[in-house]
């Protein structure tokens, strides 16, 4: 009579579906982990991507001419962009020759991001001659 040979070559079922239960419970452990960054990064992405818009306006604000601005509101809405969102300027009149400039950017989407609001205030530079104080 021959014997059967007691070692064997690969893994039991056992320790495979006990490696398979190791797996499934590390990856439920690590997915709320996993979610929390993926959300927070990208709440991250849209807060740059609104500072950005408000960044860039400023700079339009500060480039445009006073007796360009006129006062009411105007909104724009960026729905097929990389970035949505709405962005409203309003122009006030303070009188004394000064204006207020007021950019709301609100992002679209959610992500726990509001809106953010820059306000400039403008007024007529004086006519100024070194030559003649």
């Amino acid at each position: 009579m021959k014997r059967a040979s007691t070692l064997s070559g690969g893994f039991s079922l056992v320790e495979a579906m006990v490696a398979l239960v190791m797996i499934a419970v590390s990856a439920i452990i690590l997915l709320p982990i996993t979610w929390n960054i993926a959300l927070q990064t990208r709440r991250t992405t849209v807060e740059n991507q609104r500072t950005a818009v408000l960044g860039a306006e400023a700079e339009n604000v500060s480039t445009i001419e006073y007796d360009e601005l006129e006062s009411g509101t105007t909104c724009f809405e960026f729905s097929n962009s990389d970035f949505p969102h709405t962005k409203c300027i309003t122009v006030t009149e303070l009188g004394g020759n000064r204006k207020r400039v007021t950019v709301v950017v609100t992002p679209h989407g959610g992500y726990g991001v509001g809106a953010d609001t820059l306000v400039v205030e403008r007024s007529r530079p004086g006519r100024y001659n070194p030559l003649n104080p």
